[in-house]
This record gives C-alpha cells, structure tokens and sequence, in this order.
C-alpha cells in the first residue's frame, strides 16, 4: 500500500511540474489542456498556499532533527517525535507538501491539475496509514497515546483523525 501511494505522489508531481514546464516555456501545448475557469484571487492564493506549504514542509523536517527520514525503517532507534508542531500535527510535513500541490493547482488551473491534487492526496493517505501501522508496531502505547492527542494532517478535532 506504501508503494502504490508513493507512485500516485510522483504521478502526481510529475504531472505538475510537466504543466509547469509548459507555462515557463510558453508551450503551445499547455493550452490545449483543458482549462478551469480562473478567478482573479486564484494566483496569488496559489502562490500564497503554495509557499506557505512550502515553510510547514521545510520547518517540520528541521523539527525532527536527526529523526527525518523518507519512508519507514525497522532498523531505526530515532525517538518519536512529538514536540514543537508535531505535538498538533502528525505528518506536517506531508501537510505542507499537500499545501505545496493545492498552490500548484491554484496556479495552473487545469483538469490535470485538479486529477494530481486528488492523486497527491490520495497518495499521501496511503503512506501516512502505513508508516502509522510501521510507527504503532515499532513504539506502542506512546504511539497510539499520541494518534488520540493529534490529528493526521490538522490539529485534533471534529474533521480531523
């Protein structure tokens, strides 16, 4: 399950930065993507998201420290992170990347864009329940005592898990 939401991720960036590519080239074939309609906040919102997506990203692997790594590894004695934002958080990281695709989509509104943003999500929602199965086995009751205090991507509440 990792490696099918680590495949929809790259499919999904990829897609994006290919659209990308074809707007700093002025390609004629970024338009014939099929278009949303735009609206005049949209660019500086997406740009907005986008950056800020960027700064959780960054700033969350820096709070992890020597903890930071991709993926999962069963050979790893790194401490459980829990302090500074991840004490709100569980994966602000992968909370700043989907704030990274959602400014994209924003910026280049297009079905394609629209199609990475669900495959992004999607994607990262497959990682995040198979590292959290990784992380429940390898540090227990101090894991599953962290899931109940914090949400998945925003702080605990209603709408988050």
């Amino acid at each position: 399950m990792e490696a099918s939401g680590w495949l929809a991720l790259a499919g999904a960036l990829a897609l994006l930065f290919s659209q990308g590519g074809l707007v700093l080239a002025e390609h004629p074939w970024f338009g014939l993507l099929p278009a949303l309609p735009p609206a005049p906040w949209q660019a500086p919102a997406g740009l907005a998201v986008g950056l800020a997506g960027a700064a959780v990203t960054f700033g969350s692997q820096a709070a992890m420290a020597d903890s930071w790594r991709i993926g999962t590894d069963p050979a790893s004695d790194r401490p459980l992170v829990t302090s500074g934002i991840f004490a709100h958080v569980r994966n602000p990281i992968y909370l700043g990347l989907i704030l990274q695709v959602l400014g994209a989509a924003l910026l280049m509104p297009t079905a394609a864009s629209a199609v990475a943003a669900v495959a992004a999500i999607g994607g990262l929602n497959l990682i995040v329940a198979s590292e959290e199965r990784f992380l429940l086995d390898r540090y227990g009751d101090a894991y599953r005592a962290y899931l109940a205090r914090t949400g998945r991507f925003l702080p605990r509440g209603r709408l988050t898990s």
